[in-house]
């Protein structure tokens, strides 16, 4: 590859970063930010010919999902929000197709474009921690109206949104960065390297999303034990991590500011609710689905049926919007993306993997 097509690809890699980690500041509508993102990527393709263009057998279900959800226009109970999301899955489609095909051999650029977008996100909920005016000026400036008293809201709960209008968003951001950095431990345990895991655990901790935090630490354990079984030296870089995430965790259950992520955890344990009261939404899904069992209600359409609530279950959700069909293929996509990932021996091409699927 020369160096003008090296140089597109890196912006293409920027541009796509960008969108996903900051597009809500400039372009609150994620209808216009999809049509900008097919427009970049079918300008990419342009430049990169069609002969480089890469179309291999992973992308199929994702082809597959789109064609559902089109066909789902034609029984939706929402046209407008599913012709939405629609545009939402072209945009990520071309963007998988593009980035299959981009050099393989060089995964620095994208990694490091991530880690640094994310680790904005990570220092931004931890100011607001300290600084909360400071934070939320900013955010009275990049964010909707709406957005920016859902934040607000959230700060008073004891949840903290960063400069996003959603604490679940900021914890997806934040969750990225530390996929990123414990890979770098890994690689090499220098106390940039481990300082940077625990502001993110910090980070993760203040957004108090209890899903996260116990995803991450299972996706921790699982890709530890499966890539490094027989190597003693990260064995101990490993049990270093698990030492830090204790002893941060001690003292962040004496802050009161992070407390209430343990007390709220230990409450719903001992009312018996870890739900935290989602059940209600899960019934009306699955009654959604004993209606529609075979085609659903039409794609993005978890709203309407739960008065404004997502479905907080994406399997729930998609057999709900798309019928088996769309569960089935779900299921698919999960099972050979996990296959691909763990036949990656390389934990840099690991994360590059996690991030493009899912992105």
């Amino acid at each position: 590859m020369n160096l003008t097509s090296r140089l597109i690809e890196y912006l293409y890699f920027i541009i796509l970063a960008f969108l996903v980690f900051f597009g809500y500041t400039v372009i609150p509508q994620y209808k216009i930010q999809s049509i900008i993102l097919i427009a970049i990527s079918i300008f990419m393709v342009i430049i990169f010919k069609i002969k480089k263009i890469k179309f291999n057998t992973s992308t199929v279900p994702w082809l597959l999902i789109w064609v559902l959800s089109i066909l789902s226009l034609s029984y939706s109970i929402s046209v407008e929000k599913s012709i939405n999301y629609i545009l939402i899955l072209v945009g990520l489609l071309i963007s998988k197709i593009f980035l299959d095909s981009c050099d393989k051999k060089d995964n620095k650029i994208p990694t490091n474009v991530f880690y640094l977008f994310s680790f904005i996100h990570v220092i931004a909920t931890i100011i607001y921690l300290i600084f909360p005016e400071f934070i939320q000026t900013i955010d009275k400036n990049i964010l909707t109206n709406k957005g920016y008293t859902y934040n607000v809201n959230l700060y008073r709960y004891g949840c903290y949104a960063g400069i996003c209008s959603d604490h679940g968003a900021n914890a997806i951001f934040i969750s990225i960065f530390l996929a990123i950095a414990i890979e770098k431990v890994f690689n090499k345990s220098s106390i940039k390297n481990v300082l940077m895991v625990i502001l993110g655990i910090i980070a993760l901790f203040l957004t108090g999303k209890r899903g996260y935090l116990i995803a991450c630490t299972i996706a921790l354990i699982i890709t530890f034990i499966y890539y490094n079984k027989d190597n003693r030296q990260l064995i101990k870089k490993f049990l270093l991590i698990v030492s830090l995430a204790s002893i941060l965790a001690v003292i962040l259950n004496t802050i009161p500011a992070t407390s209430f992520v343990f007390e709220r955890f230990v409450a719903l344990s001992d009312e018996g609710n870890m739900l935290n009261g989602r059940e209600d939404l899960y019934k009306k899904l699955l009654q959604n689905i004993s209606r529609n069992p075979f085609w659903g209600s039409g794609i993005n359409t978890t709203t309407i049926i739960n008065n404004g609530n997502d479905g907080h279950n994406i399997y729930l959700q998609i057999f709900s919007e798309l019928g088996i069909l769309g569960f089935l293929l779900l299921l698919y996509l999960i099972l050979a993306n996990l296959i691909l990932i763990f036949k990656t021996k390389n934990l840099q091409k690991w994360v590059l993997y996690f991030f493009r699927y899912f992105l």
